[in-house]
């Protein structure tokens, strides 16, 4: 950093300081792909071709390194909504706690809870310790101690994210996700309140279809129907949505059994 004089550096001689020896080596093609598969590779899919990877480095350089733009413009590539992509990654713990919570409408509701005045950087413990606390606790379990890992590797993605002990965790969510919390009810309350109030007008296979639709996942007809019967076998929709605690326990038992399938694993 203190030596100013002239140095060669990748076939290339110049009076490089530290900040312009860290620029060659940034801008350099090799940097680029591998930059560019580590991020499609996390984002989108394993083994991209090199042609894709190719397409991709293009737009690494427009961006002029920039990632937030570069990854707004893979989210909106062909190969981003490919069936090469969709539902082939194993979603990691965040992926699948966080992300569930988000989908069923947990985000605002607890949002809802910060006093007016808090500043964004305020923590939250103080108004939903005991929620925050579960969260964590039920990731840690799935194999994932935030910003914890268990050495300096990092965590191991994909496949080994589904062991017998994640999974059972994984099954247990549901009880954590439809069980009234106290006077600001469910962590999914919102998606308690659709339920109870449909249970009059929908079937039993479009209740089925709602509940896939909330947590996204795509599940052949014979598994539907192993969802529908769950809720005849409750009195069909009239009965096993009638009220909030009714409409939680059945909820409970649709989603142990949905959140068991290898379908609600990938993203």
């Amino acid at each position: 950093m203190r030596d100013f004089g002239h140095k060669t550096i990748l076939g290339k001689t110049a009076a490089y300081d530290a900040e312009t020896f860290l620029r060659v080596l940034a801008y350099h093609p090799i940097t680029a792909k591998r930059m560019v598969a580590k991020l499609f590779t996390f984002f989108a899919y394993d083994k991209p071709a090199p042609e894709t990877i190719d397409k991709f480095v293009k737009i690494w350089y427009k961006n002029d390194l920039h990632i937030k733009p570069f990854l707004k413009s893979l989210a909106e590539s062909n190969e981003f909504w490919s069936a090469q992509c969709v539902g082939t990654k194993v979603k990691s713990p965040v992926d699948f706690v966080v992300g569930q919570l988000r989908q069923s409408g947990f985000g605002p509701r607890l949002a809802a809870r910060r006093p007016k005045d808090a500043l964004p950087t305020q923590t939250m413990l103080a108004v939903a310790q005991d929620e925050i606390g579960q969260v964590a606790r039920t990731m840690r379990n799935q194999g994932l101690d935030m910003l914890y890992p268990f050495d300096v590797s990092g965590w191991k993605w994909g496949e080994a994210w589904l062991t017998t002990a994640s999974m059972l965790e994984r099954i247990r969510w549901q009880d954590f996700m439809f069980s009234p919390r106290g006077k600001n009810g469910a962590p999914s309350q919102q998606v308690l309140e659709r339920m109870v109030g449909d249970h009059e007008s929908k079937s039993s296979k479009e209740y089925v279809a709602a509940v896939l639709d909330v947590f996204d996942v795509s599940l052949p007809d014979e598994k539907q129907q192993v969802l529908e019967k769950l809720i005849d076998g409750r009195g069909g929709p009239t009965k096993a949505f009638a009220n909030n605690n009714v409409a939680a326990d059945s909820m409970r038992r649709i989603c142990k059994v949905l959140f068991a399938s290898p379908e609600a694993q990938l993203c």
